[in-house]
């Protein structure tokens, strides 16, 4: 049986996401995830990896000198061995 924590680390929630901790930060910093800091350690609620997970983020993209803008999910580039 998996237990289910009511706040993760950022480590935590990275694995728990298939997410690195840079876009863990990184959506933290946008503010497209919330993050609570007790003490020092930063802690993300249980309940916002999965209001992430079952929603997403929308962001516009635009490649540098096009004119359209493309509009979706945080994209996630996989590096391939």
């Amino acid at each position: 049986m998996i237990e289910k924590l009511l706040a993760y680390s950022k480590k935590e929630a990275a694995a728990a996401t298939s997410l690195s901790v840079r876009s863990i930060d990184y959506l933290i910093e946008k503010g497209q995830l919330r993050a609570v800091k007790v003490g020092r350690r930063v802690l993300i609620p249980s309940r916002e990896l999965e209001r992430l997970i079952e929603k997403g983020t929308t962001r516009v993209f635009q490649e540098a000198g096009a004119d359209e803008q493309f509009q979706g999910s945080v994209h996630v580039e996989v590096e391939k061995p």
